[in-house]
């Protein structure tokens, strides 16, 4: 029951991450071949997305770091397919352990 519970909130963390960073992400814009955010100061995707609402309108470069990882998990929707794999095994690891219980 514990790894159940530990399990889903993995999952629900995960998926707030994963939604977080794609309203993040649309902020990003490619200007003259870069990343761009769409204001000063722009925002970042590592620890928890983050983006200030209330900035000076005006691209800034997006760092490397969060260039690679947009480029990598945002781009290639790579975020939601981990969110949809993990939500999918936590749903059939709650459907065993049911069945299993009520043997």
């Amino acid at each position: 029951m514990i790894i159940l519970v530990a399990l889903f909130s993995i999952t629900t963390v995960f998926t707030v991450y994963a939604i977080s960073a794609y309203s993040v992400a649309s902020h990003v814009h490619e200007l003259f071949g870069r990343l761009m955010w769409s204001s000063i100061p722009g925002g970042s995707f590592l620890p928890w997305p983050s983006y200030s609402e209330i900035g000076f309108p005006a691209f800034t470069p997006v760092s490397e770091i969060d260039s690679l990882y947009y480029q990598f998990f945002i781009e290639s929707w790579m975020l939601g397919g981990i969110a949809v794999l993990l939500w999918a095994v936590s749903i059939v690891f709650c459907v065993a352990s049911l069945l299993k219980n009520k043997e």
